[in-house]
């Protein structure tokens, strides 16, 4: 049950769609929120996730640090940042 989407229906529009951003949705202000957050973190961890997304996959560049948790591999294992 934890893997469903849930599901909204838009009254404006008369669209059902899941509630997540899809490619070429304008970006939730949580989203800046998050950025800005990591920016100014001494340290960010990231558990679980491809990086292979624009443009979440950018986060991780912004920050001082940071170290990644995945089973495979990604861009990341190859790059060193240093600020």
């Amino acid at each position: 049950m934890d893997r469903l989407v849930k599901l909204e229906f838009n009254k404006k529009i008369g669209i059902l769609r899941p509630n997540l951003v899809l490619f070429g949705d304008i970006l939730p202000p949580s989203f800046n929120k998050a950025t800005n957050e990591a920016k100014t973190s001494s340290l960010l961890i990231v558990i679980g996730s491809s990086l292979e997304v624009y443009p979440a996959n950018i986060i991780p560049a912004n920050c001082k640090r940071f170290i990644i948790i995945n089973r495979d591999k990604n861009f990341f294992n190859f790059c060193v940042y240093k600020k």
